[in-house]
């Protein structure tokens, strides 16, 4: 199953590399987000890959929704580009991001930075790489000498909310990062170049295979209640476990 991911995230992974620096039609998907004909091409890739070699699995794509067997216990999570906003002003942080879920909880993870060519992935109770190296979350224990990353979330009535958090923050750290990438913030947080990642509004199926790399990696994926993520979680913090109880009491405040 890893191979068959590895071998469709470099195959969508080309076809954004196709598009990217290119004349590419970018549609609204809503108020405030963009699709992209390389969002659909790559995904579609990925999908007929996967698909040729597990046809009774299922899958919940970013573009296409929920397709194939939804009654297997075996769930493919896709979003063949994450990052469609800085793909489209030709910044180079964006990625390939495959997960496979059974029964609902991750099992692997792939995100695949087609630009670099890194593959971080990661399966369970197996570790986490980037490419043959092992991954170890940061160590740091306190805020000054951490650096944290966000994304901000596409649905503005969070907004007020995110800047709040971020002000409790901000004085403490020695940076906060927005990158618009969410999986491969993650992987900066599974490799140890970012501290923490966190985010008040969050889907699931957006961060469970990020979040599977930083738990393989020796982090915690944690809610904002304290409890595992999961598709009921409001907002996440993901690092060690020692940053997570400052933060979450810096954002309590």
């Amino acid at each position: 199953m890893l191979q068959t991911a590895f071998k469709a995230a470099r195959a969508s992974g080309e076809i954004l590399k196709c598009y990217f620096n290119n004349e590419c039609c970018i549609y609204k998907k809503g108020d405030f987000d963009l699709v992209t004909d390389a969002d659909f091409e790559s995904e579609k890739k990925a999908i007929d890959i996967i698909s040729h070699n597990f046809p009774d699995h299922g899958f919940l794509c970013e573009e296409c929704g929920t397709i194939g067997n939804q009654e297997s216990e075996y769930k493919w999570i896709i979003d063949a580009l994450d990052g469609t906003i800085n793909f489209t002003r030709n910044i180079p942080l964006f990625s390939v991001s495959i997960a496979l879920l059974k029964n609902d909880l991750p099992l692997i993870s792939v995100i695949y930075n087609p630009i670099t060519g890194d593959f971080y992935h990661a399966e369970k109770e197996r570790g986490a790489y980037l490419n043959e190296k092992k991954l170890h979350i940061s160590n740091a224990t306190n805020l000054s000498s951490s650096i944290l990353v966000s994304d901000l979330t596409k649905y503005k009535d969070y907004h007020d909310e995110f800047f709040k958090m971020m002000s409790s923050l901000s004085k403490d750290v020695l940076g906060i990062r927005l990158t618009q990438s969410t999986s491969i913030n993650l992987a900066f947080v599974a490799e140890g170049r970012y501290d923490a990642y966190i985010k008040n509004k969050i889907n699931y199926y957006d961060v469970i295979g990020g979040a599977l790399l930083c738990e393989e990696a020796g982090g915690i994926a944690i809610d904002f209640s304290g409890d595992r993520i999961s598709k009921n979680s409001k907002g996440i913090i993901v690092s060690n476990s020692s940053l997570y109880n400052i933060i979450l009491h810096k954002i309590k405040l």
